[in-house]
């Protein structure tokens, strides 16, 4: 099969993946019936908050432990089932790139969703939280990077 032949399939294996998220969202909100309240109540919560002088920051007034600790165990769940998209991606021999992407996202998910628990729990602030999401994107920058260094 040519490259360019390839490129017009369907990865059925990222509808799969779709799916399944959706699935994980529609069962976080119904096991939180009040994240809606919750999810409102953190976005009128934001102010602007001086981090360094003359250097303002947006940040929540107050912590939204209910919403963080959702939001912490959604992405915790959906890093571990890209273990198995992973595995999936292994087996039906799909390309390098996807999974390269999917190794790399599953990284990002679950170190975010320690993140997103320190925030819950109050062991780290706002900022705190933004310097993890920046450690978060490094570490997801670094296995996508040395995956493909391996491979040449």
């Amino acid at each position: 099969m040519t490259g360019a032949r390839r490129k017009q399939e369907t990865d059925w294996i990222g509808v799969f993946n779709a799916g399944v998220f959706l699935i994980l969202v529609g069962a976080m909100w119904a096991m939180n019936p009040s994240l809606a309240g919750e999810a409102i109540g953190f976005f009128k919560d934001f102010q602007l908050v001086e981090v360094s002088r003359g250097i303002m920051l947006p940040a929540p007034a107050s912590n939204h432990p209910v919403l963080y600790g959702a939001v912490a165990n959604l992405m915790l769940a959906y890093g571990l089932f890209q273990i198995i998209i992973l595995g999936l991606r292994i087996l039906f021999k799909d390309s390098f790139e996807r999974k390269v992407e999917t190794a790399s996202g599953i990284v990002f998910l679950i170190a975010l969703s320690l993140f997103l628990r320190m925030l819950a729990d109050e062991t780290i602030g706002w900022l705190g939280f933004l310097g993890g999401l920046l450690v978060c994107i490094g570490l997801s920058i670094v296995v996508s990077s040395g995956i493909r260094l391996l491979k040449t």
